[in-house]
């Protein structure tokens, strides 16, 4: 008898955490994509004028987590600096000696990540949803390299998941990916989460805080605040897999945060320590990071255990 309700326990517990989860609908607009959760609007796959991008990127209260601007320029406590800040993407500022990056700059403002086709988008399961897209990295009429991006989309009542896996390829000759602290998979926050005026608070998985989190080594980073009188947090996880894990993160007190393997000389202020790769022609680079969108601290959201259960899957 014991062993009977030990077996219906675990499954009325495992039917409650599927239930929990969100259903996930997938609507193709043109070059973009909408991500909806349970009828709501989650983000948008915007294949941009520079670069692709997610924005906005609505969290688990409703609340918008990342920048406006330059999207929009509507709210008044934002920070109108950077405006080549897109929410959340992917991009590097040394491709072959040329700022993918800074893209606004008059002198690389050719240094493009078009979009070539949107591959796929569907659904893997009632509750998870993913975007599959090709892009050329261009500077003017010249391409550099190509990139598969494969984005998934999940979540329930108390967080939100973004997956992100980009795939270089050396699709048009060798390319020189270059030592900057310019890059990488990067997000521009809401502005509750800046550290520098607003107390948010940012830790990483070696347990450093505030300002001494830059250029560091970690797994993972978490910034979290009140906001809109309730705790939300944005943590972004670095994959075991990756070049160089666990990666340096450009991680500033004004609410950027982007995963960058390549800035070595800068993090560590070793000149001799140069980040620079080159991939020669036919070969290919993989990056994966996870973006969890959560209520709570990085203590009371289990960031921890997120992360372990992300990786050991």
């Amino acid at each position: 008898m014991n062993k009977l309700i030990l077996i219906l326990s675990t499954f009325l517990m495992t039917v409650s955490c599927v239930a929990q989860q969100s259903a996930v609908k997938m609507q193709k607009k043109g070059n973009n994509v909408l991500v909806f959760l349970n009828g709501e609007l989650f983000t948008e796959y915007v294949s941009g004028e520079q670069k692709p991008y997610l924005y906005p990127v609505i969290g688990p209260t409703g609340v918008s987590m990342t920048r406006n601007y330059p999207m929009k320029d509507t709210v008044k406590e934002e920070r109108k600096d950077h405006p080549w800040h897109s929410s959340i993407y992917f991009t590097h500022g040394a491709v072959n000696g040329k700022d993918f990056w800074n893209d606004k700059s008059s002198e690389h403002k050719a240094c493009r990540i078009v979009l070539d086709e949107i591959k796929t988008v569907d659904n893997i399961s009632s509750d998870k949803g993913r975007i599959i897209a090709s892009h050329k990295w261009v500077n003017g009429k010249e391409v550099y390299m190509t990139d598969t991006t494969e984005i998934h989309f999940s979540g329930d009542a108390d967080k939100r998941i973004i997956d992100y896996k980009v795939t270089l390829h050396a699709s048009n000759g060798d390319v020189k990916l270059g030592d900057t602290k310019e890059g990488c998979m990067a997000v521009r926050m809401h502005y509750k989460l800046r550290v520098k005026d607003m107390k948010a608070t940012v830790i990483n998985s070696e347990g450093l805080t505030g300002k001494k989190v830059w250029g560091q080594k970690a797994k993972w980073i978490s910034y979290s605040n009140e906001i809109e009188g309730a705790e939300l947090g944005i943590t972004m996880m670095d994959n075991p897999a990756n070049f160089r894990y666990p990666t340096p993160w450009h991680a500033r007190d004004y609410g950027l945060c982007a995963a960058n393997a390549f800035g070595l000389k800068y993090f560590t202020k070793d000149k001799k320590n140069v980040g620079d790769i080159t991939l020669k022609s036919g070969e290919d680079l993989s990056f994966s990071y996870r973006l969890v969108f959560h209520k709570g601290s990085p203590k009371t959201a289990k960031v921890e255990e997120l992360f372990n259960s992300w990786t050991t899957k």
